[in-house]
C-alpha cells in the first residue's frame, strides 16, 4: 500500500513512466518529508468560500519558504482561493505540475480538480515532469497497446 508501490505496479503497465512518473516521486517526497515533519505550521491557512468538508489545507514554513498542501474531496472541480497568512505577493510553483501561480496579499487562486490535490511553494525548486505529460504517456502506451494487439 502507498503512493511508491502503486507508482511502481502502474510504470509496469505503462513503461515510459518509469524514467518519468518514478523520478518525479522521489525528488517531490524528498523536498515535502522534513516540510511535513519540522516545518512550522502555518494554523491560519484557510481556503475561502469553500465548505471544509470539501477541501482540507495544510501549510507550512520551513527554511523560509511557505509550502501549501491542498485536497479536494469532492466529485467536482472547486474555484479556490487560498489564504495563505505570511506568502504576501510573489510567484508560487505547483509542484507536479509545470506552472507557476502568482499569488497577491497571500492569496492563490486556482481550480482544485475533483478528488484532486496541489502542493504549492515559493521556494526554489527543480521542476520535473508534469502531471500533464504523465497522462499524455499513459494515453500514448495504452493507444500502442490497442493497435499492437
Amino acid at each position: 500500500d502507498g503512493i511508491i508501490p502503486f507508482a511502481w505496479a502502474y510504470a509496469q503497465k505503462h513503461p515510459s513512466l518509469l524514467n518519468t512518473y518514478l523520478s518525479n516521486i522521489g525528488p517531490e517526497m524528498a523536498l515535502l518529508m522534513p516540510v511535513m515533519l519540522g516545518g512550522e505550521p502555518l494554523e491560519h491557512a484557510r481556503i475561502l468560500g469553500v465548505r471544509p468538508d470539501d477541501a482540507q489545507i495544510m501549510a507550512w514554513r520551513y527554511n523560509d519558504a511557505v509550502y501549501v498542501a491542498v485536497v479536494n474531496s469532492t466529485d467536482r472541480e472547486i474555484p479556490a482561493r487560498i489564504l495563505v497568512p505570511g506568502l504576501g505577493d510573489g510567484w508560487v510553483k505547483v509542484l507536479s505540475a509545470d506552472r507557476r501561480i502568482q499569488a497577491a496579499g497571500g492569496v492563490i487562486e486556482d481550480n482544485l480538480p475533483a478528488w484532486g490535490a496541489r502542493v504549492y511553494t515559493d521556494a526554489r525548486v527543480p521542476t520535473g515532469i508534469s502531471l500533464d505529460q504523465i497522462q499524455r504517456r499513459i494515453e500514448n502506451d495504452e493507444a500502442a497497446m490497442k493497435t499492437t494487439w
